[in-house]
């Protein structure tokens, strides 16, 4: 009889634990909306209610999407735009840092997909249809160990003119880097 009240207690300690997580993050969630550091609120929303809110960052997803982010400046990105920062910080919260991985894997998915500029305003009469994905899909197919960065990857354009663009990019930040050492080296 004990043992059964000892497992009846356990479980219900323990669905109370995952209850309170629960609402942790939606509370972290809509703060985080309201607040507006959110870079694609509606598709971490949506991706939270599929999930059923639940927590789907462990440290080696999250130490691999810290890594697809800062190679994605190798796309003309910036890495800041992404919670970069932020996720790096070991004070952030469990919850907000759930949150901010997963706006920052959808925010950077979708820039990768799609541009980061919306070509009409930058030229009103733009007809080109862009590429679509449904991004909250995607990342639930793809957040597991050593899926992260090649997700991201496969949405970036395959063509090859995209591929020189990023190669001459490297080149230059190479050149500048190279000619910043040797500037600072006739200063000292």
């Amino acid at each position: 009889m004990k043992i059964t009240h000892f497992l009846f207690a356990t479980g219900l300690s323990m669905a109370s634990l995952a209850l309170q997580a629960d609402h942790d993050l939606e509370h972290t969630l809509n703060t985080l909306t309201e607040s507006r550091a959110l870079s694609a609120p509606f598709t971490s929303q949506r991706f939270y209610q599929e999930a059923t809110l639940t927590r789907a960052w462990d440290e080696i997803v999250l130490s691999e999407l810290l890594d697809a982010i800062k190679r994605s400046d190798s796309h003309g990105l910036n890495h800041n735009d992404y919670h970069f920062e932020e996720l790096s910080d070991p004070l952030l919260n469990e919850f907000e840092r759930d949150v901010l991985a997963t706006d920052a894997y959808l925010t950077l998915a979708g820039h990768l997909l799609g541009g980061k500029l919306n070509p009409v305003s930058m030229e009103p009469t733009w007809t080109a249809k862009g590429r679509e994905r449904d991004l909250v899909d995607y990342l639930k197919t793809h957040i597991q160990p050593t899926q992260i960065a090649p997700s991201l990857e496969q949405l970036a354009p395959q063509q090859t003119s995209y591929r020189l663009l990023r190669e001459t990019l490297s080149h230059y930040r190479k050149k500048t880097l190279t000619l910043m050492k040797k500037y600072l080296t006739v200063l000292c």
